[in-house]
């Protein structure tokens, strides 16, 4: 059984999903970091996304959930279903990783300090101006961004859930981030990007 099918077995009971998404993350902080070979279920530090995207080229072509975190903390539930299409990992991950100039890693890495100092007007000018024409003036991903640089970057990693079924990825993926939230709450960490991006308040 999976890590995904784990979850989503209790998906109906919401303390018994709770326990079992602390279980599986005590599990996966637990691993060494992947190295080689599939990926999923596994700890991958974001600087090793290329590689392990050429090393699973099966596993990233999958739909299914995806955790980003950093350290000991979650940042981050998502899921790779679109609108009409179950999408993938590799496809899904443009934003994150494979983006040449404007990846949430990349630009984090490549302004680190100035977004721990100044939030989102560390940026410079040329990045905002990108985004207001792109992306619809939308912020979602230079917030995700700056929160990547805040938690330390070179601590950043993703974790894959594979799972077929898109109805399931969206119904779990509804379910767990509050539990996520909850938990990260009960740990004093920081609320997830997903509820921090939900209670942002329109700029």
């Amino acid at each position: 059984m999976t890590a995904f099918d784990r979850l989503f077995s209790s998906k109906d009971q919401p303390e018994r999903l709770k326990r079992e998404y602390s279980t599986e993350l005590a599990a996966m902080l637990t691993k060494p970091f992947w190295s080689l070979g599939p990926a999923a279920e596994q700890r991958v530090k974001w600087k090793d996304g290329r590689r392990a995207r050429v090393e699973d080229v099966e596993g990233f072509r999958s739909p299914g959930l995806y955790i980003w975190g950093a350290a000991d903390r979650v940042l981050y539930i998502g899921l790779t279903v679109g609108r009409t299409r179950p999408g993938s990992f590799g496809k899904r991950f443009n934003r994150y990783l494979w983006s040449k100039e404007m990846s949430q890693c990349g630009l984090a890495s490549d302004y680190e300090s100035a977004l721990i100092e100044n939030g989102i007007d560390g940026f410079p000018e040329h990045v905002r101006a990108k985004y207001r024409t792109g992306h619809r003036n939308g912020k979602t991903r230079l917030n995700g961004a700056v929160r990547f640089a805040q938690e330390g970057i070179g601590d950043v990693w993703f974790a894959l859930l594979p799972h077929v079924d898109s109805t399931d990825i969206k119904a779990l993926e509804r379910l767990l981030i509050p539990v996520g939230n909850e938990l990260n709450r009960d740990r004093g960490h920081r609320p997830l990007l997903n509820v921090q991006h939900a209670t942002a308040k329109p700029s």
